[in-house]
């Protein structure tokens, strides 16, 4: 936004304005001793953007005169690194870091920076999208964490990140997994056809379909063999839904088969001969199959 400004000149006006990148206005009134190349530097603009936004034709300003100053917002492009940044608007590498509290070099397309240390970034509101949130400038994890009532050590978890480090216009996800999720995307899958090693809606066998489910959901989940999910689930007596039922001798000897508990006495699983399928497991070819339940979240 720009501040309504007066400037007192001994010329008259005759150039015209140019448009000046990423920029905001800001006023300033000249003190003694001061310069455009003085100005320039203090707000981190250039002696030829402060004449421009003023219609200056010379470099000649006097006290008291007030003047439009670019009050600079740099946003990051590809390719874009901090010495070319500053190089670009005559400030300095460390400048530029204690301004935006930057502790390393990494920048990324989109991040706002500001070029001088009055300049105030503009408030862009947030955006919350049913369960993603769109990072904007001055956001932390700790501040998103309190704006949408979590913690920040389920951000991490939930978005698998290794460090405290986000950049702006980055998509969040704000609420954690949960097997009626599980549910939902086992069940859009059905009618999908039987795949040997398949973990994705070109086809899937019975590992592979859990796997993907699971993980699609938000669980931290690895691609497993139907056997290693047996040995690394959870025992469980009352099956709930979602737990993992197993099944022995099916087309092979021992445990050999797996699907996912609906309730209800019904499971879905990855058929060979129907692919992804409802059954019960009242049906009298899995009933006496079934070696147990397990829960991998």
């Amino acid at each position: 936004m720009k501040k309504t400004i007066a400037a007192l000149s001994f010329f008259t006006i005759l150039a015209s304005p140019i448009g000046i990148p990423s920029v905001e206005a800001a006023e300033h009134i000249v003190q003694p001793n001061e310069s455009l190349f003085l100005l320039s530097q203090k707000y981190g603009t250039t002696v030829k953007d402060i004449k421009s936004s003023n219609n200056l034709t010379s470099d000649m300003i006097i006290v008291g005169q007030r003047l439009t100053v670019p009050d600079s917002i740099h946003i990051v492009q590809s390719g874009d690194f901090l010495w070319k940044i500053a190089n670009q608007y005559g400030v300095t590498v460390a400048q530029l870091k204690e301004w935006n509290h930057l502790t390393s070099d990494m920048l990324y397309p989109g991040q706002q920076l500001s070029l001088n240390a009055t300049t105030t970034m503009k408030n862009t509101p947030a955006t919350i999208t049913g369960e993603l949130y769109r990072v904007v400038s001055g956001d932390s994890l700790s501040v998103i964490a309190k704006r949408v009532g979590v913690t920040v050590e389920q951000l991490r978890l939930w978005n698998r990140l290794t460090s405290d480090l986000i950049f702006v216009g980055q998509e969040l996800k704000i609420t954690g997994p949960t097997i009626s999720k599980v549910v939902d995307i086992a069940s859009a899958q059905t009618g999908i056809p039987y795949k040997w090693g398949g973990s994705t809606p070109v086809g899937f066998d019975c590992s592979g379909f859990v796997f993907y489910a699971f993980s699609q959901a938000g669980y931290d989940v690895k691609r497993l063999t139907t056997e290693s999910f047996y040995a690394t689930g959870k025992e469980v007596g009352t099956p709930q839904v979602g737990d993992i039922i197993f099944f022995k001798n099916t087309y092979r000897t021992g445990l050999s088969h797996m699907g996912i508990y609906l309730g209800n006495r019904q499971f879905i699983h990855a058929s060979s001969s129907a692919g992804i399928t409802v059954s019960s497991i009242d049906n009298t070819y899995w009933n006496p199959r079934i070696v147990g339940y397990k829960r991998i979240h």
